[in-house]
């Protein structure tokens, strides 16, 4: 009788290796690249008597 799927392919491949997580570095930003991010250097429009101005 054949021997079950996962030990013929452990025969074949070998036995699957167990890869430890990379820890994720910390990204440092300054508070202008903050708020660059949020939008906040962005002109801002606003809707006054039908037409939109930059305010």
């Amino acid at each position: 009788m054949n021997p079950p799927m996962k030990e013929q392919l452990e025969k074949a491949y070998g036995k699957p290796k167990h890869r430890e997580p990379q820890k994720r570095r910390r990204e440092d930003l300054s508070e202008f690249e903050i708020k660059s991010l949020m939008g906040m250097d962005r002109p801002v429009y606003r809707k006054y008597r039908g037409s939109y101005r930059q305010r």
